[in-house]
This record gives C-alpha cells, sequence and structure tokens, in this order.
C-alpha cells in the first residue's frame, strides 16, 4: 500500500481502503491489514502494526470500544544509536467515490450503499481526508542495529473512517511513512425513544405495560430493555420488573414489554433503553416520563344478620369482604334502633367492645352480641374500612332488617278469698313474669253466678279500683266486690301490655268465687212458691224446669207404681202433688216438699237450714230407697224447715 501525503493544513488524498457499492461492483482480491516500511528514510524499517482491529471491520463507540492500541517493531538500519521524535496522525476519511458519485462517509457509513473500505482497492487520489488536527508524539531513542517494540494508544473520539499514520515529525507528508494502516469507527448514531405507557392509570391489580419507538439516528436495530420503577421509587432507583422485560427485540422500530400485574397503589414510573447496536448510541427515557396512576379498587360486602325474635334476645352481624385485590384489614359494625330507618341517628353498639375494627379472618368478620331491649326493626350498617389497596365500602341502611317482636308474659292469678257467703268482699290479684320486664298495668273483671262464659256484664266495669292498675313489683291487686248473690263468680285479670310486651289475659272459669247464704231458721213453703205471683223470686231454677233436670227418680217404685210420671212434671207442678198410699204417692209428698226447700236454698233472702247440694243429694237417696217411710221421713224434715220459726222473709 502506498502513503502520499499532501500539505498538513489541506485535505489529504490517500485511503488504503474503498466503500464498495456491491460485492458485484467490488470484488476484493485481498486485505492489506496494514503496512510497515522496510527502509524508512535510510535509517528504520518496521513491521506491520498489530494488535488492532482493522477496516472493514470496526470499532464501536456504542458498545465502549473508544480505545485504539497497535503495536510493531522497529528497527535501526544503522550502526549508529538514532533518536527522533515519531508522530501518531489519525486522518479523518471524509468522502470517497461511490458508483461514480462522490460520497459522505464522514459518519463511517456507506451512505446509500452497502460496502467495506477494502484495504488495496482504491485510489488515494480520490480520497478526501482531513488532516489530524491534534497529533500525538512518541520519542524513540535506538541503539545501533537495534530491534524495539512500539506501542501506540489513542482515544477515539468520533465515527467515521481513519487512516493512521506513524511518521518522523517533520518529516514531508509527500513521503512514505514509517507504517500505516486503516479503521473504521462506528456507534455514533443518536436516536430518539418514544414511549407510551399502557393504560396510564387504573386499579390495583391492573396489567400495565410499555411501548417503546426507536427513530433517528442510524437505521437503529437491536434490543429495547424496559424497567419497572414501584410506588414511592421517585428517583427510578429499584428496577422490579423481571429478565422477560430486557432485551426485547425492535420490530419496525418499535419493541413492546410484557404486561406487570400492579400490586400497589401509587405512582409507577416505567423506563425504557435503547440497548444501541454497532451504529448507535444507547438512548432512555426519563424517569417520570411514563407515569402509571394505580390507585385502590372498590371490594364487595355482603353481610347476613342473624334472625330476629321477641325482645330480649342477642342478635350479631357478619360480613364477607370479596373481590378488589387480596383485601384484608378490618369490619367495623354500626346498629340502629327502631324508628331510625336512615341509619342516621345514634348507633347503639358505639364505643362497645366487639363491633369497630374487627379484624377479617379469611375475609369474613363477625361482631359481638347486642341484647335487644326495644320492639321494632333494627338496622345493621358493616363498614369494611379498606387498607392500602382497597377502597372502604359499607353495606346500606335497610339491607339489614332485624325484626323484635313483643314478648308475651305469664299472668298468675289469685282471688281471695275463694269462698265465702252473701256480703263478702272479694277481689282478685294478678303476677306478670317473664316477657321482657313487664310494665304498665292490670285491668279486673268480674262476672256473676251463672255467667260461666264471663260473655255477659262486667259487675266491676267502670268502676275505680278494677281498670288500669299500675303494676308494682310485678303484680297488681284490684279493689274488693261486696258479693250479693249465692253463686259461683268468676274473676279475668288482664295485663295491658307494654312497648315490649303483649297484652295477656287469665281464663275464664281459672279464678272463681263460690258464694252461699248464710243458713239460718227461715223457710218458705211449696204454696208460697207455687203461687205464679212468686215465679220471679225463684233463683237458679225456673217453674218449666222438669224434675228429672233436678233428681234422680226411678222409672217405678218396687210397689209397681210409676215414677217416669214424676220425673216427666215440671218443678211448679211438682209444688202441688197431692199425694197417696203408694209408693208413687209418698214420692208426691216429698218431691213436693223438696222442691220448695230447694228454691228456699237458692234464694238469697231465705236464710234456709240446708244447702240446694244438701236438699238433692238427700232427696235422691230417699227416692231410690224403695223404703216409703224414709220418703215421708225425709218429706216431713224438710217440709218442717219450710216452715221454720224464721217465717218466709219473702212473704
Amino acid at each position: 500500500m502506498t502513503f502520499m501525503r499532501v500539505s498538513p493544513r489541506v485535505l489529504r488524498t490517500g485511503l488504503g481502503a474503498l466503500l464498495s457499492a456491491s460485492v458485484a461492483l467490488f470484488t476484493q482480491t485481498g486485505v492489506i491489514a496494514s503496512e510497515g516500511n522496510s527502509n524508512y528514510l535510510g535509517i528504520l524499517s518496521s513491521t506491520a502494526p498489530t494488535g488492532f482491529t482493522p477496516s472493514p471491520n470496526w470499532y464501536s463507540m456504542a458498545q465502549g470500544q473508544k480505545t485504539l492500541t497497535f503495536s510493531m517493531n522497529v528497527t535501526n538500519l544503522t550502526g549508529e544509536a538514532q533518536s527522533m521524535s515519531l508522530q501518531l496522525d489519525v486522518n479523518h476519511i471524509t468522502s470517497y467515490p461511490i458508483n461514480g458519485v462522490q460520497t459522505d462517509i464522514s459518519d463511517g457509513q456507506p451512505g446509500v450503499v452497502n460496502g467495506a473500505i477494502i484495504d488495496g482497492q482504491f485510489n488515494e487520489t480520490l480520497s478526501t481526508q482531513v488532516q489530524d488536527p491534534s497529533p500525538t508524539f512518541t520519542q524513540l531513542s535506538i541503539g545501533p542495529s537495534a530491534t524495539q517494540t512500539l506501542t501506540f494508544t489513542r482515544a477515539l473520539t468520533a465515527c467515521g473512517y481513519y487512516q493512521v499514520d506513524v511518521l518522523k515529525q517533520g518529516t514531508s507528508t509527500s513521503q512514505k511513512g514509517l507504517a500505516g494502516f486503516e479503521i473504521r469507527v462506528l456507534g455514533c448514531g443518536t436516536p430518539g425513544i418514544s414511549t407510551n405507557a399502557n393504560p396510564t392509570s387504573g386499579f390495583i391489580g391492573t396489567p400495565i405495560s410499555d411501548t417503546a419507538t426507536v427513530s433517528g439516528g442510524i437505521n437503529p436495530t437491536g434490543t429495547v430493555s424496559f424497567s419497572l420503577y414501584g410506588p414511592g421509587d421517585t428517583k427510578c432507583a429499584t428496577d422490579i420488573s423481571d429478565s422477560s422485560f430486557k432485551n426485547i427485540a425492535l420490530s419496525s422500530g418499535m419493541a413492546s414489554s410484557p404486561s406487570f400485574v400492579t400490586n400497589q397503589t401509587g405512582v409507577y414510573n416505567w423506563i425504557a433503553t435503547y440497548n444501541g447496536d454497532v451504529n448507535n448510541a444507547p438512548v432512555s427515557s426519563t424517569c417520570t416520563s411514563e407515569e402509571v396512576v394505580i390507585v385502590p379498587t372498590t371490594p364487595v360486602i355482603r353481610t347476613t344478620a342473624s334472625a330476629g325474635g321477641v325482645v330480649g334476645i342477642s342478635i350479631h352481624d357478619s360480613a364477607t369482604v370479596s373481590g378488589g385485590f387480596n383485601p384484608t384489614g378490618t369490619v367495623t359494625f354500626a346498629l340502629y334502633g327502631p324508628g331510625d330507618t336512615t341509619c342516621t341517628g345514634t348507633n347503639l353498639v358505639a364505643g362497645t367492645a366487639g363491633f369497630a375494627n374487627v379484624a377479617l379472618s379469611g375475609g369474613s368478620a363477625t361482631s359481638s352480641d347486642f341484647a335487644t331491649s326495644q320492639v321494632g326493626t333494627y338496622n345493621w350498617i358493616a363498614t369494611y374500612n379498606g387498607d392500602a389497596n382497597n377502597n372502604s365500602v359499607s353495606s346500606n341502611c335497610g339491607d339489614e332488617a332485624v325484626v323484635i317482636k313483643p314478648g308475651t308474659p305469664n299472668i298468675v292469678t289469685v282471688p281471695t278469698p275463694g269462698t265465702g257467703a252473701i256480703g263478702t268482699v272479694i277481689h282478685d290479684s294478678a303476677t306478670v313474669s317473664g316477657g321482657f320486664n313487664p310494665t304498665g298495668t292490670v285491668t279486673f273483671a268480674l262476672y256473676a253466678p251463672g255467667d260461666t262464659t264471663c260473655t255477659g256484664t262486667n259487675l266491676v266495669g267502670g268502676m275505680a279500683g278494677f281498670a288500669n292498675v299500675a303494676l308494682s313489683g310485678g303484680a297488681a291487686s284490684s279493689a274488693g266486690y261486696t258479693a250479693t248473690a249465692v253463686g259461683t263468680y268468676n274473676w279475668i285479670a288482664t295485663y295491658n301490655g307494654d312497648s315490649n310486651n303483649n297484652s295477656v289475659t287469665s281464663a275464664c272459669g281459672a279464678e272463681q268465687v263460690v258464694i252461699t247464704k248464710p243458713l239460718g231458721n227461715q223457710g218458705c213453703t211449696p204454696g208460697f212458691w207455687k203461687n205464679p205471683k212468686h215465679f220471679a223470686l225463684w233463683t237458679g231454677y225456673v217453674p218449666t224446669q222438669l224434675v228429672s233436670a233436678v233428681y234422680n227418680v226411678p222409672a217405678s217404685f218396687p210397689d209397681g207404681s210409676s215414677g217416669s210420671t214424676l220425673a216427666g212434671s215440671t218443678l211448679a207442678a211438682a209444688l202441688a202433688f197431692q199425694g197417696g198410699s203408694t209408693m208413687n204417692g209418698g214420692a208426691q209428698i216429698l218431691l213436693r216438699a223438696s222442691v220448695a226447700g230447694l228454691l228456699n236454698s237458692t234464694s238469697s233472702g231465705v236464710a234456709y237450714p240446708y244447702t240446694t247440694a244438701q236438699i238433692i243429694s238427700s232427696t235422691n237417696a230417699a227416692l231410690n230407697s224403695g223404703n216409703r217411710n224414709t220418703m215421708i221421713n225425709l218429706a216431713a224434715q224438710i217440709d218442717g224447715a219450710n216452715n221454720g220459726l224464721g217465717g218466709c222473709p219473702l212473704s
């Protein structure tokens, strides 16, 4: 290879390589990597330089190849010691004809064609070079006929094709140098990178990705690496992406990252780095230029309130939180009482342990129990309090209604006294228990003898001391009532209820008071009672009532006389029986006296010496004795009472 120089201050011709337009245009016949000089100035000889990368291969600034180093052996051709300053020139080749067109190759690229500067295939006069503006110098001192290895180092600062020459300082540039070769330096392309984060916002758990477009520079190829920085890492110090985000090949100038599933709320930052190639330097987007804002998501809360029931029962609420992004944390339960249909009043469980900040376990939380104290509809509201990744969420007022019904207490009554004579003052007492702390009043009702269904007149209705008697210690007592009739009175006590308790009433017949008249020596005869004018004075019986309805008369008597005719007679007719000598006649005598005695015993105005039960039972025994004398004797005894010394007070 021939080295020819022009003035150092002008463009230099002489190039050791050629840009070929195509393989067909230039066929490489041999590559001369470098040349030494066997007789330089008649003083020195040198071997070809070694240890460097010759053209058409290259150094790449983008790949960190920024230093040229080479070595050569220099021999002193004389018998005397030599000393000189060697000058290292690195001259920039700026143009060379390609396909007959002078082409700018100052950046090391072939321009519109492919090819390389190939040593030995060029015309030096066709190249244009810029003289090295900053040559470096090495002092050589070499003994007679000695050989010395020289090493040269030079920093590479720009891309392009370069002619490298070693010559004696001050030597004419028209002479061949001590050594020379060509190098190619690439990697000075400066592409731009634009990025597009997708999406730029979303809820936690949203997959995010990044896309980079690399343009400009010198036909950039290669790969892009994506880095992702989590919330709080505003300096982009810690990359949270893995190896799958690195070295993704460009396709039509673009590359896209895989998706990353967000797992924190806050601002994520992408940085996309084009990794460069032999012609292009790496380039990155900047921290905070690709922000992705991730906000908490909102889970779903489902609640299940315990069943309602009678006031006093304990109720609780349970909540299950699902969806969102792995919700953790606590649930707070609020309870609103009957009448608070908008849940804006007092929270009944505020400040009570077991209702606020109940920790989720397996996605669920359950409140403590609350003992109800009112009748009506309670409403629960459960609030999931949220965490770093999930918003708070509450159930709705009315979603968890719990209906509480009144309790039904028990009423226990005691009439006092249970028995007595006409004129006795009687009263009733009631004790109310059970239910839910019953308060309020009791109303007492009293029904007269003969009203066995308690559907007639309430004898104490409207009287003071019987209606709405206040409970005291769970009990209430009526005022007194003076019994005026013989027979069985019936009390009924009614607890009137309150806001938490139903009304409850004792049963008819459960509180009976038996009133009898006082015994004495008064009596009215059969003649008095059979008088139609006195039928209105009959008590407990009526004139048309049959004998068989009161007495047990045998169908026939031992003497063959009939009893059926007697049994089918009315009580009024029995008072007019005439008697006779037969058993039937004896029965007539007895029944005439017995019916009068029966009416005397039931009349409250007659102090009769026998009770109604005594009259009936003794008469039945005599009628069925089969002995006429027994019947006559009893008739005489009863008749004596009917004509008592006290007389008939009803006359």
